[in-house]
Parts: C-alpha cells; structure tokens; sequence
C-alpha cells in the first residue's frame, strides 16, 4: 500500500503483504515516514493499516494476492469530491477535509468502513469484474449493477472491520464527532426502497448471508450462515466475458455451489425483511422489464416493447432520474456466431414536453461503449458487425440541465428490434 499527498509526494508508508500463518501469529510490517510535516499524519498510518487488514480478509477468502494500491490523501485537502475509487486511474481517493478546518469538516482517513468500502471497488476492478456504470447514489431505486456493486462494497466495508455499522463521521465546530451517515447493514434504518435496485436492501441480503457465522453475530435470526470467505470467493469468479453481476448473480451461484438451497433464498428475502424480490427471478409488471430478470434477454429477429421514464419516479431526490431502474433499460444479447445486427429503437409516446429524446446504447459486459445513437428524434439505430459474444443493448431516459440550468427529463414507451 502506498498513500500519497494531492501532488503525488509519498508519506513513505509503504506495506508487504504478509499472510497469516496462525490466528495468534504477529505480521511484520514495514513502515517509514518522510514527510516535512507531522499535522495529522496519523492519517496515513491508519489508511494503510485498515487496506492491510482488507487485504488480508481478501487473501484469506479468495488466495488471490492483491494487487498494489494507491491512495491519494491530504490532511486539509481534497474537501469537495468525497472519497471515490477512480477505475479510469485505478487510485483511491480519500477525503481529507477542508484546509485549516479538518476538525470542522468531513474527513475520511479514520472512517475505516469507508476507506475499506472503497478498496472493494479496487478489487473488483483488479481481480474481480463489476457491471456498475458508477456514479452518485443515495438510497434511490437505482439500476441493479449499481446497487449490488456498493452494497457488496458496504459489506466488504463493514465485514472487513468486523461490524454491521456503516458509519461517516464529521468533525464539529465543538470539536465533538458527528455522523454525517450512519446505518446498520443488519437491519437498515436508511431504506427507502427494496428490490433489485435498492442498495440497502443488498447489503441487508449481504449481511444477513453472512452473519452467524465468522465470528459475525445474527442479531435478527435470519437463520441462514454462508461464510465471507465462500461468499468472495464467487465474487472473484465473476467472469468479465459472460457475466453481468447484480444481486441476483450472487444468489445463483452460491445456490450452484450447494452452500445455499432455493428454499433458503426465498426465505431470505422475505424474512425479517421482504425485500419484494422474486428467486428463481421473474417477470413481473411488464415482460419488456422483467422488473427481477436482469438484463432482459433479447435475440436476433425479436421486438420487445417497454418504457423509460426520469420524469415521474424520483422517490429520493434526482439521482434517480440520472441511474434509476425506471430511467435506464438494460437489454443482453448473445450470439452464437458473428453477426451483422441492426438495433432500432423507435418511440412511441413522450412525455408531452419537448424533447421527446431516448438514447440507444451498444456496450460490452463492463459498460464500456461500442456504438450509439443519440439523435433527437423518435427513432435510434445502430448497425454493427458484433463478434461471438455477449453484448448488453441499454434505452437511456435521459436527465440533464439544459443551457439555463433547468432539468430536461423523457418519459416514453418504445419498441427495441434487433435483426440480423
């Protein structure tokens, strides 16, 4: 582990894996420090004592030796964007409050649970594979790769430091700590939403797999004990060629691997909390959404009909209208053979403000973009020569400011056709 200030210069913290050899067993760690100044220096220190940590129960799980991570942190610098893994630079970057105020303002570099939150992504991102678009959330109904991939992150997070508390503390003007966020992924204070896209109610499910058993304790008698190390160990199989993971992915295949039984999945969502989610998962509401069944699955020579809208399902706030479950439709496309695909989207009822604007996307199993059409008009296609493979096909619903700042939000019905 590295931790570095904003401009790139090391504190010299530097750490070598060492893996455990008993439960009692003392670790050598090497540590230096360099800087020119002591102002809350401690900061680093604990950066790196809780990646190791992390590290370690990653380890112990999975046997995959981690990869090296570096993490930007200043005391008193990088105050507005929060903490964040960046997957464009592969860095972790810590919050360290603002400049001369750090006993005032949010500070990250001794909430363990979110330094370790965000070195899950930093796994996922190295040793794993992740479907999440990423991006802002708080508690809406998102689309599902996103809220399984920070509830998993929430989990990883608490687990790791051997507590169901997730916790953001912020200092005071009195100099007495705050928490700016605060929930317990046993049983969540925080949700507002259950389902598939309900970041509270993954990392309930998460939770509740894993607790009663690890040393983790079952306060509410959920009655079901898979071990972290086995639930990791189907994180890390996550498969960037053929898997699009949400919650629903987990489930499957720890119910493959024998560690949990159908049965036990349906009582699990239901009880002490009915997260409104179907297993095996099934269509509900309109076949085009599936609403549980994630991507919908769509072949060649088929036409789905179905509907986006970022105009009337804010529950919490507008991030919903940005990555919420109804503002964005994901469709997955396998093919067999190399294939020449046309993609229409045409639509066929706006919201009645002008514009009437849906975007059609073209993306591989990690978001990453192959094609798109994004005119502002009622149809969208894209035709494209695809290798044999999985592709996902993404109706966008668009929220965004306008040049006076005002929201522009779409609602409307469509008909997707792939033909080949």
């Amino acid at each position: 582990v590295q931790v570095l200030d904003l401009a790139g210069n090391e504190y010299g913290v530097i750490t070598a894996l060492q893996p455990p050899v008993g439960e009692t067993d003392l670790r050598a760690v090497d540590v230096t420090a360099s800087v020119s100044t002591v102002d809350r220096v401690a900061g680093a220190f604990n950066i790196v004592d809780v990646i190791q940590r992390a590290a370690l129960f990653w380890l112990t799980a999975t046997s995959i030796e981690p990869a090296a991570a570096v993490v930007h942190w200043e005391s008193g610098g990088f105050d507005q964007e929060g903490t964040f893994y960046d997957p464009s630079s592969g860095l972790i970057f810590v919050i360290g409050g603002s400049g001369d105020l750090q006993d005032r303002t949010d500070t990250d570099e001794f909430d363990d649970v979110i330094v370790a939150h965000e070195y899950m992504h930093f796994l996922s991102a190295n040793h794993s594979h992740s479907s999440s678009p990423g991006g802002a959330h708080g508690g809406e109904d998102l689309v599902p790769n996103l809220a399984f991939d920070e509830a998993l992150a929430d989990w990883f997070g608490a687990s790791a430091n051997g507590t169901s508390l997730y916790e953001d503390t912020i200092g005071t003007a009195d100099g007495l700590p705050s928490c700016g966020y605060r929930d317990d992924l046993e049983s969540s204070v925080r949700r507002v939403v259950v389902g598939i896209g309900s970041e509270q109610s993954g990392y309930e499910i998460l939770w509740d797999l894993t607790d009663g058993g690890g040393g983790l304790a079952d306060r509410d008698g959920d009655g079901v004990a898979v071990s972290g190390d086995e639930l990791l160990q189907v994180v890390a199989d996550f498969d960037e060629a053929s898997d699009y993971p949400y919650i629903i992915t987990l489930l499957d295949r720890l119910v493959a691997r024998g560690a949990l039984s159908t049965v036990a999945v349906q009582g699990l969502l239901q009880a002490p909390v009915d997260h409104d989610i179907t297993y095996p998962p099934q269509d509900r509401d309109d076949p085009s959404s599936g609403r549980d069944v994630f991507p919908v699955p769509i072949a060649v020579g088929q036409a789905l009909f179905g509907s986006v809208d970022s105009v009337s399902r804010p529950p919490v706030g507008d991030l919903n209208k940005e990555r919420g479950f109804d503002a964005i439709r994901y469709y997955r496309l396998d093919l067999a053979a190399k294939t020449e695909v046309r993609i229409t989207l045409d639509m066929l009822e706006g919201d009645g403000t002008a514009p009437h604007d849906l975007d059609l996307y073209l993306l591989d199993l990690s978001n990453r973009q192959i094609a798109v059409s994004n005119s502002q008009t009622t149809r969208e296609a894209i035709s494209k020569q695809l290798a044999v493979g999985s592709y996902i096909i993404a109706v966008y619903s668009f929220y965004y400011l306008t040049a006076g700042g005002e929201p522009e939000t779409n609602a409307a019905r469509y008909k997707l056709e792939v033909s080949g």
